[in-house]
């Protein structure tokens, strides 16, 4: 049952997040017109250069944090592979200390 409710919150999320992504065109090009036609083309501009900025500020965070992950992704291998081993070994010392 904790399963189902993951996955289910899960797909509740991502609707959430494509309705916020299909909005945010119309919510931007709202602004941006309201931009140009109270303060001009040079506000625009600086307007976009901004969001641009911001956008690639982004970009940049999501690699850093990207990378993050898989250094952390293989530490984590390492150790589980570590612990493998060595339930490996303690079931054959278990095993060999029966037949004895």
């Amino acid at each position: 049952m904790n399963i189902l409710n993951n996955d289910l919150s899960r797909v509740e999320k991502t609707f959430d997040r494509a309705y916020m992504a299909l909005q945010f065109p119309v919510y931007a090009a709202g602004s941006f017109y309201q931009v140009y036609i109270r303060f001009g083309l040079y506000a625009l501009l600086t307007n976009l250069g901004g969001v641009a900025l911001v956008f690639c500020m982004f970009v940049a965070q999501a690699a850093w944090i990207g990378r993050t992950r898989e250094r952390a992704a293989k530490a984590t291998d390492k150790r589980c592979r570590a612990m493998e081993e060595m339930l490996s070994a303690i079931k054959i010392v278990k095993m060999f200390t029966r037949l004895d």
